[in-house]
């Protein structure tokens, strides 16, 4: 970088011209690199912790991650390191974790199972452009398509039903015993960063509420 003041430059007589030259900023940029994919960051579904059963298993991990710890042999900072990691893989065993901040689908109803089929779905449309002349074998790469795409949209929609009546109830059981947690899921059902509808909120009674 070069930078430089001159008198003079017919922007009166209080101002002076700087000219700063840079060398070698952009050379980089005509061979660049592909703009990768922002990198997604796993996240402990620490939710799952207000389910009694789903506590009680983690309490059980913990303690027998921490039965192999001997803080008796070890620095202060190696013991609680030692710890820490085991709280963390112990909430990642039980709890599970989602992904955020990647661009990938990470809708609740995109599991293994809907992306084998979207797989084998694709694979057969390949296949059918792949196959040769002869009719036949066209037809048959068709029809095998066919079924597939059916087999992919029928399982999609049966899924995110089922998710969709697991948010429902979900919601309804935030609604009675955790009022965090489900104003955090109407924050989300609003801001659209899900594609679970909210339908409705139930009371004690299997009544429906209203906003009042």
């Amino acid at each position: 970088m070069d930078t430089r003041v001159f008198r003079g430059a017919d922007l009166g007589t209080d101002h002076y011209l700087v000219i700063t030259r840079f060398r070698g900023l952009f050379a980089g940029w005509r061979y660049r690199t592909a703009v990768t994919e922002p990198q997604s960051v796993c996240r402990i579904r620490s939710w799952k912790l207000q389910e009694a059963d789903t506590r009680d298993k983690y309490h059980t991990r913990v303690a027998e991650k921490l039965d192999t710890i001997d803080g008796r042999k070890e620095c202060v900072e190696r013991t609680w390191q030692n710890l820490r990691d085991g709280m963390v893989s112990a909430a990642e065993e039980v709890c599970g974790t989602t992904k955020r901040g990647s661009s990938k689908r990470r809708d609740a109803w995109w599991n293994d199972e809907v992306r084998e089929a979207v797989k084998k779905k694709k694979k057969a449309w390949l296949d059918y452009l792949a196959s040769s002349n002869d009719e036949h074998m066209r037809e048959k790469m068709k029809e095998r398509y066919k079924l597939q795409k059916v087999h992919a949209k029928t399982l999609i929609e049966e899924v995110r039903e089922r998710c969709r009546i697991e948010a429902d109830e979900r919601l309804s059981h935030n609604f009675r015993e955790n009022s965090k947690l489900f104003w955090k899921e109407v924050g989300r059902s609003r801001s659209g960063a899900t594609a679970l509808r909210m339908n409705k909120v139930l009371s004690r009674t299997n009544d429906v509420l209203s906003e009042k």
